[in-house]
């Protein structure tokens, strides 16, 4: 029931169903406890969180692998670094789950550095990786902008054969980009056996952040063009790219789409980037006017945004 109630993103309901076992005698064991404190991580708070990693100390289930996996995992995902470091450190066995969930509470938290080192750690091990350990990684160089770094893996990935993997293709997409290598990324975009929408997204979001506004717009169109469907996150790549780019007609045309052809309710992140557009466009009245038609009217970031462009 804990189970179902986390994946359907009850997080709420998994607590109560989990409190209501306590409550009847039951005796929690460690798949109990991976699964509940898993639901904590995603939907309910850090709180409750630590009340249930009590509550595993109590049954003396704290060290088993699986639960210390998801209590380090839970503290990574609320940048409680120090925390996830000392559960895992105290942690009697680990596995790769281990050292993936603790990289990655590094990257989350701004560490790059630390994670591209407990992967070096674990290269020492022996612990064979998979795409998911190795897209953290990856993750890692794009954070700290650690391109030196992030071409040797590139190097080590081919001797892998790992770059066949959407998601290990994903990452250098967006770390090449981000540490200004524009061609090597549409390189490595062009070259991958295959794409789905956040591939696409990452292109997208490349050309976005190095002003390529008109690119971008035609990358939208081939991914269309492919049947791939548009989601939050393109929207949102794409009208960064029209600001980056001054391309203001072609952001509001594709704002008005956002519902009626793709079907996606605007969320705060696209009003801002209309705000921030319209304001550069010298728009301010309009600006203003979208601003108090949206469902975000006392949004202090819309404001500021606006502030911003005077």
């Amino acid at each position: 029931m804990i189970l179902e109630y986390d994946k359907a993103g009850y997080g709420d309901k998994a607590f109560e169903v989990f409190v209501h076992l306590l409550s009847c005698g039951f005796e929690p064991n460690d798949y109990t406890f991976t699964n509940i404190i898993s639901a904590s991580g995603e939907n309910v708070g850090f709180e409750e969180g630590k009340q249930l990693h009590g509550v595993a100390i109590k049954y003396s289930l704290e060290r088993e692998v699986s639960v210390g996996n998801a209590l380090v995992t839970m503290y990574g995902k609320y940048g409680m670094v120090d925390e996830a470091e000392r559960m895992f450190n105290s942690m009697n066995e680990r596995n790769l789950i281990s050292w993936t969930a603790l990289m990655s509470g590094y990257v989350k938290s701004g560490h790059g550095g630390k994670a591209i080192k407990g992967f070096l750690e674990l290269l020492d091990l022996g612990i064979f990786c998979d795409s998911s350990c190795l897209a953290t990684v990856i993750e890692a160089c794009s954070e700290c902008r650690n391109l030196d770094f992030g071409v040797q893996f590139h190097g080590f990935l081919i001797k892998l054969g790992h770059l066949y993997d959407v998601s290990v293709g994903t990452g250098l997409v967006d770390l090449y980009a981000k540490c200004g290598n524009l061609k090597s990324a549409r390189m490595l975009f062009n070259g991958m056996s295959g794409h789905n929408v956040v591939s696409w997204n990452a292109m997208l979001s490349a050309y976005a952040l190095h002003g390529q506004g008109k690119k971008a717009l035609l990358l939208f169109e081939e991914m269309k063009r492919q049947g791939f469907v548009p989601d939050e996150i393109t929207i949102l790549a794409v009208l960064q790219a029209c600001i980056y780019s001054g391309l203001w007609e072609d952001g509001i045309f594709l704002f008005n789409e956002i519902e009626p052809i793709y079907g996606i309710k605007p969320i705060l992140e696209h009003f801002t980037c209309m705000v921030d557009l319209l304001g550069r466009a010298g728009l301010l009245s309009e600006a203003m006017n979208l601003i108090k038609s949206s469902p975000y009217p006392h949004s202090p970031l819309l404001w500021r945004t606006l502030v911003q462009c005077l």
